[in-house]
């Protein structure tokens, strides 16, 4: 993958975080790294609806699957399963499919091969606890399978999606009842704070006023960092402001920080691409964001939520299937709730319950329970 290609996919996949109607953009963006025909975007809401953006092209093909072609669509129980189960991040369709369904189902030689589609690549990511997303890059008919290279290279732009989607979704919930951005800043139950390239405050909303305080201080007009995550909180906002470059440049992970009231906060750095504002939004606001390069959001699990998959995942080094169950189980749901909401078997999510014990250390479930508790406080746990 080219790196100019891939610095303008980053570029337009935050850039689609305040602007959500840009997604379909960034996701051309992505596929061009690959040349590929596109990437959909494939969003599983809270009550089991689905919502799906795809790039420029696959307007037809997305049409026609959602009018009765995901009827042929003899992978999705398998994807279901494989996100829970793998130890992959990312798969292919040869991790779903046997090479004689994909040479004679009517899903490949009718539906994908007429619209000009061959293999493709997944991932699963979460923006939030509660929706997870799938995200495919749909390759061109003809081509050879992708390798191990470009499934890496796939990977860290999913994360980048990840972290950009989390945003974007919690600043459509706050626009539901508001238009001008300033008040949708300060309306978000998460932190928010706006800093230019030299790490001074251009604007915070009311709920980061209490993670300031303690990991994260305010020194000369700077904000700066203190605990055991210092130096990667320093990298991190030199990476988006770009100082450091390369394909993980940008590591879209957690940082967990003590906040100002002697609990913890999960923190992520955003770049700030130059965001779309519209005529209703402050002139101040206008002012803050041209001056802005980095966004800080700051996040904590509201009473009787699950932990963050994403959160667990990047914390104890679990997959993001696994997070996923540990999360449930170590809210109190039982393998089978929890099989059930995810949509695998029991026996499934009894094996991986197993993985996630001997990853962290324990063996029973009330420990999980504890251990999420002390690292994502506030979970329902």
């Amino acid at each position: 993958m080219m790196t100019g290609l891939r610095d303008t996919a980053i570029e337009a996949i935050y850039a689609a975080a305040n602007a959500p109607e840009a997604w379909p953009q960034a996701l051309a963006a992505m596929a061009a790294c690959f040349d590929a025909v596109g990437t959909v975007l494939l969003i599983r809401r809270p009550d089991s609806s689905a919502a799906t953006i795809v790039s420029p092209g696959l307007e037809l093909a997305a049409a026609e699957y959602e009018a009765g072609a995901w009827q042929l669509d003899f992978m999705v129980p398998r994807s279901i399963e494989i996100s829970v189960t793998s130890d992959r991040a990312c798969y292919t369709d040869q991790h779903l499919a046997t090479a004689t369904e994909i040479a004679t189902h009517p899903f490949y030689t009718d539906f994908r091969a007429r619209h000009g589609l061959g293999p493709f690549m997944g991932a699963f990511v979460s923006p939030k606890d509660d929706t997870p997303v799938i995200v495919t890059l749909q390759g061109r008919l003809g081509r050879g399978p992708f390798t191990e290279a470009e499934l890496d290279s796939y990977f860290a732009l999913t994360r980048h999606v990840e972290r950009s989607l989390a945003l974007s979704m919690r600043l459509l919930e706050a626009e539901s009842t508001l238009e001008a951005l300033g008040e949708t800043l300060e309306r978000l139950q998460c932190g928010i704070m706006l800093l230019d390239a030299a790490r001074r405050p251009l604007f915070a909303n009311t709920a980061m006023g209490a993670v300031i305080g303690r990991d994260l201080k305010l020194v000369d007009g700077r904000l700066v960092a203190d605990g055991p995550w210092r130096d990667t909180f320093y990298a991190t906002c030199k990476a988006a402001t770009g100082e450091v470059v390369g394909e993980q440049a940008l590591p879209s992970r957690a940082i967990m920080l003590a906040d100002g009231n002697g609990g913890r906060v999960a923190v992520y750095v955003h770049p700030v691409p130059g965001p779309r504002l519209r005529p209703s939004d402050k002139i101040a606001i206008r002012e803050v964001f041209l001056d802005a390069r980095l966004l800080i959001m700051a996040l904590q699990s509201g009473p009787n939520q699950f932990a963050d998959p994403a959160i667990l995942r990047d914390l104890l080094g679990l997959t993001l299937g696994e997070a996923r169950v540990a999360s449930r189980v170590a809210a109190g749901r039982t393998p089978r709730e929890s099989a059930r909401e995810l949509g695998v078997s029991e026996e499934t999510t009894r094996t991986v319950l197993k993985r996630v014990f001997a990853k962290v250390g324990v063996s029973r479930q009330s420990e999980l329970a504890a251990l999420i508790a002390r690292i994502v406080p506030g979970s329902n746990s």
